[in-house]
């Protein structure tokens, strides 16, 4: 189980996690849960090329749920290349 990071949304008056399923994240940017689905499929074929495309996810486990960062969405919205590295895990 990774531990979820809540952040307050000042203009919404929800809280979104650090770390989304596939639905929040169609939610988040308001498109059909496929869209992310095949967005996050487009990312891992591409992820090896000079530009990878799509969104940055990963599957912890074998048919356990896409776990996609917050800040890799909003990169994605901007345009931008998601990020790289890895990222530290929250104390449990």
């Amino acid at each position: 189980m990774t531990a979820d990071i809540a952040v307050p949304v000042a203009d919404v008056g929800k809280v979104i996690k650090a770390v989304m399923t596939i639905k929040q994240a169609a939610a988040y940017i308001g498109r059909h849960p496929n869209y992310v689905y095949n967005l996050v499929h487009e990312y891992d074929r591409t992820k090896n090329t000079k530009s990878p495309r799509g969104l940055k996810a990963h599957q912890p486990r074998v048919n356990a749920s896409w776990h996609i960062y917050r800040d890799d969405v909003d990169r994605w919205l901007h345009g931008l290349p998601p990020a790289t590295g890895t990222r530290r895990r929250a104390n449990r």
